[in-house]
């Protein structure tokens, strides 16, 4: 009898790890859903921000006073293009990576 319960226990405690070991994989897993989903939205936040600035620039109407200044607001607006493609761009890439990732989960 102590050796059966003895096998009860040895088969209880490899359960128990098991489903130890699981808990700790899907939780990993969660942690990292929950990393890729916050820099995401933390992308997606930046993006906003920058076509807010690109709005704001677009919409302040300028008079040109010299080709001095038209050189320099069309610094500003090819500055804005970029930062915009830049901020884009990281938010399409981290979106593809979340999308993978769920995929995968």
């Amino acid at each position: 009898e102590n050796k059966d319960r003895s096998q009860v226990y040895d088969a209880m405690a490899n359960t128990l790890g098991e489903a130890w070991a699981a808990l700790v994989s899907m939780l990993e897993r969660r942690r990292e859903l929950l990393r890729l989903t916050s820099e995401f939205f933390e992308n997606a936040l930046e993006f906003a921000i920058k076509i807010d600035q690109a709005e704001d620039f677009l919409q302040n109407t300028q008079e040109f006073e010299s080709a001095e200044s038209l050189k320099s607001l069309l610094q500003l607006h090819e500055h804005h293009t970029k930062e915009l493609l830049e901020r884009s761009l990281a938010l399409l890439n981290k979106s593809q990576q979340l999308t993978d990732f769920i995929e995968k989960f």
